[in-house]
């Protein structure tokens, strides 16, 4: 990736629902339990965007533990300074484990929170012997899951097998370096105008795990902007001609309504469906 340093400019936007996001208590329980053999649990990382917190993802791994289909286990919260601290127990008996992560420094750029997520991949797959895992992003988080995955992930890491992110500016932020519709999506995928963080994404794009189910969810406020306030859907779906023809499998799901604006997708009822019934079936 080229020129970081522009991108704060373009994630204080991100940061205009920071007040949603009140901070946790952090749980108290530290981690003790490790595993000495290979597992066939697939963790699934829950990560917030820029000016998030433990907040930003609650209700959606509350909406997955209600289902039964999953149940978090650890809280990984990452330093400002990049260090990684656990709580919680991880449980072998867990079938779909949930980690939450938290960045303490929320306003981190790109790069940084990118390697933070493969420090704490890195993490599991040492202490809990795991083989592959599953992300769900809102927002920046995605962004830099999927420089994770392009610049940081090594061969040796687990696979990746389920992405989903969620309201991500993979091509852009309205306010900053994108206009309400003047973008729009060629016949063929391809957005007309690519930001400079988009055309490095698209020029790593061959490094991005080939084996990984990606579904994209957007938001349609529906007041004329084509947006969910913050990110255009041309931005969002952008996510497609980056990966849909290098991954496994890619499909995408737009969402609508008052309850469609950006920070409010990540408490959206029917997002929590769509991603467990994506993740964990019926």
């Amino acid at each position: 990736m080229k020129k970081y340093g522009i991108l704060i400019t373009i994630l204080l936007i991100l940061g205009l629902g920071t007040g949603l996001f009140l901070l946790n208590k952090t749980p108290s329980k530290n981690v003790v339990t490790v595993s000495t053999k290979a597992t066939n649990q697939v963790p699934t990382l829950y990560v917030h965007g820029y000016g998030g917190s433990a907040n930003s993802t609650n209700a959606m791994i509350a909406a997955a533990e209600k289902s039964d289909k999953a149940q978090k286990v650890l809280t990984a919260i990452v330093s400002s300074t990049g260090d990684v601290t656990y709580s919680g127990d991880w449980q072998e008996s867990v079938k779909n484990p949930i980690i939450q992560v938290v960045f303490k420094r929320s306003n981190a750029q790109i790069p940084e929170e990118g390697e933070w997520i493969g420090k704490i991949v890195t993490h599991l797959q040492k202490s809990y012997k795991i083989k592959a895992v599953n992300i769900i992003a809102h927002s920046m988080g995605g962004s830099s899951a999927v420089y994770w995955a392009e610049s940081v992930r090594k061969e040796s890491d687990p696979k990746l097998n389920n992405f989903v992110p969620i309201a991500v500016p993979i091509n852009g932020v309205l306010g900053m370096n994108e206009e309400a519709n003047k973008n729009v999506l060629l016949k063929n995928g391809e957005p007309k105008s690519k930001s400079e963080n988009y055309q490095s994404y698209y020029e790593n794009r061959k490094k991005f795990p080939s084996n990984t189910n990606v579904f994209v969810i957007y938001g349609d406020i529906d007041d004329g902007s084509n947006s969910d306030t913050a990110v255009s859907i041309v931005s969002a779906r952008s996510m497609s001609y980056l990966l849909k023809d290098q991954v496994k499998s890619y499909k995408e799901l737009k969402i609508t309504g008052e309850n469609a604006q950006h920070s409010k997708l990540h408490s959206n009822d029917k997002v929590d469906q769509a991603v467990i019934q994506f993740l964990w079936g019926k």
